[in-house]
């Protein structure tokens, strides 16, 4: 072994068993014995008649002689490569352990056939702090051995971490990458294997898996011998590009060494199990702990929340009040209709010479449905300019401002005014308010955080209802202001609606005649100015103006929680009005070494310009539907690349219960 490699391996193990601060008592090294004292070991004759161990190890007796044998064959500052197989998770099982050195034969450890007793020699090594282990991205794996063997893997190098640091400007290196780059011999020969063992898992799990469709555990698949070499090689590989990287990392001795106790600590010390530790495409059940954190469940875990309680509106019967202000018989007509369709009311529309249009949506589906009240029970005759005159009296002509809008004093209502070319209202478009705690609860995490968030979807979707049901989760805590010109959210009137619990609230008044939007931008402006508030809450930010009022908000701290028009993120960045809201887009040019040109071979690409103002955003797909993204910043870079964001997808069934899929889109 050259001085060069002596030299990086020397300077591996002192930043990553520095980083361990733990101090080790005599009785610790004594239990470590063979692992931290290679002469020792070789003064006992019988142990130094011991030959290099081939094959998988499912016995105490072959685990003691093949752990005995590699300590014989490493040195003190010599570097082991780890690859843990199984379903990683705390409901799963770990199948194998693969340990290599890097030259030698790897040794392949059935966890499944060893009993506690003789997993101890492995537990020896993987806890060792004095032997770092190459690992690439340790966390589920270390979340796992921790909490289903005991094991607490320490003085990880985790390749995963390295790649960030060597390679900032590049994607978030997979083990393919990694392999690709640092040893490409190794890339090339298992290139072709590992892909004709992954079509063939894949082609046995479209049987299985689908069998165990109902369930949300993963079925337990145990590696073959074929896939076992292939990790074999790749733990190998995984020492080589340890060694490769590691001046590079030099520079950054110390964050890198945190980072990587970090990588094992995030899932292990997690209050349940961490949604990252599942696979893309599976859809599990979760709830949230104490703190805020979703912690995804087995089918043996039972939730400490009652969903069904959390399901249920705070507000029954709330369409009353607006329905009041109707006729008698056509009030009577539309609540028959309503009650016998077994619908939930969204909104009422009432014009000149036509029936009354109930547009409704149930709770499970993803758009409007919208139905005319028979002619039986209201005639076309019956509404007219006259019946149309009279509830515009009932409302108050005074109560319309300057985008023809009113509400109703107390409620969460509104209604919308269209006229003729006179100026006489000839059509009433009334929105139902609700206020609702029903899809808040898929969020808990997203309101209990102070980053900015930002709602997105089409009209109709329910992101005022939920604005609203944010609005009263976090006033609990943080000072709220909502800036309400049209009384949707804190409701009409002097008064907050009780639905924004102990928020203030900003009408956006203006002694000037200014359209809406521009009042919103001035409100914010004043609030944040005025009012000091903790947390902002603005409903259907949609001018340049209102973007960049969000962007100062949020550049002094204070949580901006908004909604905007638009289903997807990716609408978003097509918008050229808001699209500061995610960053914003620039023309760039690449240098002939960037990495993006030489995957791309562009000179000239989109990339996006600044921080995004809201580093969180949900897009609405239905009353019981969301999409989180947690890192916008990374989506937006992903999508201009052409690549796929990831996503998470929760969902609330009929029953309350949540659920959620990590995806790629």
């Amino acid at each position: 072994m050259g001085k060069l490699k002596k030299d990086m391996q020397a300077s591996m193990l002192a930043t990553l068993a520095a980083s361990s601060n733990q101090a080790q008592t005599k009785e610790d090294k004594a239990e470590l014995g063979p692992s931290t004292s290679p002469r020792t070991i070789a003064g006992d004759g019988a142990m130094a008649e011991v030959e290099p161990q081939t094959g998988t190890i499912k016995s105490l007796k072959k685990a003691e002689v093949a752990m005995k044998a590699l300590e014989l064959r490493l040195t003190a500052d010599d570097v082991i490569g780890v690859c843990v197989k199984g379903n990683l998770r705390r409901h799963g099982h770990v199948s194998s352990v693969v340990v290599s050195s890097g030259a030698d034969e790897a040794l392949i450890f059935d966890i499944g056939a060893l009993s506690k007793k003789a997993l101890k020699p492995l537990k020896r090594l993987l806890e060792n702090p004095l032997r770092v282990k190459v690992m690439h991205d340790c966390r589920a794996a270390s979340d796992a051995l921790f909490h289903l063997h005991g094991i607490q893997l320490q003085s990880v190098f985790d390749t995963a971490v390295a790649w960030k640091l060597v390679h900032p400007d590049e994607r978030q290196g997979s083990i393919k990458q990694l392999i690709g780059k640092y040893a490409p011999q190794v890339a090339a020969h298992l290139g072709r294997e590992a892909l004709e063992l992954t079509m063939q898992r894949r082609t046995a799990n479209l049987i299985s898996n689908g069998r165990d469709a109902a369930s949300t555990e993963i079925p337990r698949q145990e590696p073959s011998e074929a896939e076992l070499t292939v990790e074999a090689k790749i733990s190998k590989a995984l020492v080589n590009a340890a060694m490769e990287m590691t001046p590079s990392l030099e520079r950054w001795q110390s964050k890198f060494a945190s980072r990587c106790e970090q990588q094992l600590s995030v899932f292990r010390d997690w209050p349940g199990q961490n949604i990252d530790a599942l696979p893309l495409g599976q859809i599990s059940r979760f709830e949230f702990s104490k703190d805020g954190s979703l912690c995804v469940l087995g089918e043996s875990d039972v939730p400490k929340t009652d969903c069904l309680t959390l399901q249920q509106d705070t507000t029954d019967h709330a369409e009353d009040q607006l329905l009041a202000i109707l006729p008698t018989e056509m009030r009577q007509a539309i609540l028959q209709h309503v009650t016998s369709a077994g619908i939930s009311l969204v909104e009422l529309v009432l014009g000149v010479g036509r029936a009354p249009e109930v547009r409704s949506r149930s709770a499970m589906s993803t758009g409007i449905q919208a139905d005319l009240v028979g002619e039986k029970q209201v005639s076309k005759e019956e509404i007219a300019a006259i019946t149309i005159a009279a509830i515009t009296s009932n409302i108050g002509k005074n109560k319309f401002n300057l985008q023809d809008r009113a509400g109703i004093e107390g409620t969460l209502h509104r209604i919308s005014a269209t006229r003729n070319q006179a100026g006489e209202i000839i059509t009433l478009t009334m929105r139902i308010g609700r206020a609702s705690r029903r899809l808040v609860q898929l969020l808990a995490d997203v309101v209990a955080d102070s980053k900015p968030v930002l709602f997105l979807g089409p009209p109709g979707v329910g992101k005022t209802t939920l604005l609203r049901a944010c609005a009263e989760a976090v006033s609990q805590t943080r000072s709220t202001v909502v800036i309400d010109p049209a009384g949707e959210i804190a409701g009409c009137g002097d008064s907050v609606h009780p639905a924004v619990g102990r928020s203030w609230k900003d009408v956006a008044y203006s002694p000037k005649p200014i359209d809406r939007s521009e009042a919103r931008r001035l409100a914010m402006g004043r609030a944040l100015e005025n009012m000091l508030p903790e947390v902002i809450v603005v409903d259907e930010i949609g001018t340049p103006g209102e973007a960049k009022a969000a962007r100062t908000i949020a550049e002094r701290g204070t949580q901006l929680v908004a909604t905007a028009h638009g289903r997807t993120l990716r609408d978003l960045i097509s918008n050229c009005e808001l699209r500061d809201l995610i960053g914003g887009l620039r023309e760039s040019t690449l240098g002939d070494d960037n990495p993006r040109y030489k995957a791309s071979k562009r000179k000239s690409v989109t990339e996006r310009a600044s921080k995004p103002v809201f580093p969180t955003l949900v897009e609405l797909r239905s009353s019981s539907c969301v999409v989180v993204h947690l890192d916008v910043a990374k989506a937006v870079d992903n999508i201009l690349e052409n690549a796929p964001a990831p996503v998470q997808i929760r969902t609330l069934d009929e029953q309350g219960r949540m659920f959620v899929e990590k995806r790629e889109q």
